[in-house]
């Protein structure tokens, strides 16, 4: 024998209420219930086996999915509301990142003009030093340019001073030797 064990129950089912009120024109269906070893019914009539559950298998099953739908239910309103929760996080989150995001590009774009400002800046002051330099070359060659002028008129002057004395000595020595002379 096969180690698998089936519980037979034998039914007696008629269309009406009560068989008290059995009539001889009324049809009585013999069924044949099989349960098996999974716990499924089959339905034995004259048509053949049938996988048909009895009203009582079919209510306790119709519960459990009824109870396990409804803890589906309630974890999946748990999961909604922690997800509800964590999307509104993420919402304040997204708005704070936001804010920083445009103060950020605020920044950057003064840093950016300040950057500009100093390039500009730069070049500016490039080219004052290339004047200044070229300016201090001016100055340079104009001091000496006036250090030799004033060498050179300080010579002319001395030049023209001793001029101006040889030619008094000599005026000096003609001249009076001569107005003495007509003195006497």
């Amino acid at each position: 024998m096969h180690s698998r064990m089936y519980m037979l129950q034998i039914r007696l089912i008629s269309q009406c209420d009560q068989l008290a009120r059995f009539k001889a024109t009324q049809v009585i269906y013999l069924e044949c219930c099989l349960l098996a070893p999974n716990y499924s019914y089959y339905r034995l009539t004259a048509a053949g086996l049938t996988s048909v559950l009895p009203a009582k298998a079919q209510l306790r099953k119709l519960r459990q999915t009824y109870n396990a739908n409804k803890l589906l239910i309630s974890q999946q309103t748990s999961k909604r509301k922690a997800l509800e929760e964590e999307v509104d996080l993420l919402k304040e989150s997204n708005t704070k990142l936001a804010i920083e995001t445009s103060k950020s590009q605020a920044e950057k774009e003064y840093i950016e003009g300040i950057y500009k400002d100093a390039l500009a800046l730069k070049d500016t002051n490039q080219n004052l030093e290339s004047q200044i330099l070229r300016l201090k070359a001016e100055i340079q060659l104009l001091q000496n340019n006036n250090t030799s002028d004033q060498d050179s008129s300080a010579r002319n002057w001395f030049i023209v001073g001793a001029l101006v004395l040889f030619f008094g000595f000599i005026i000096g020595f003609v001249f009076p030797k001569r107005t003495n002379q007509r003195r006497y």
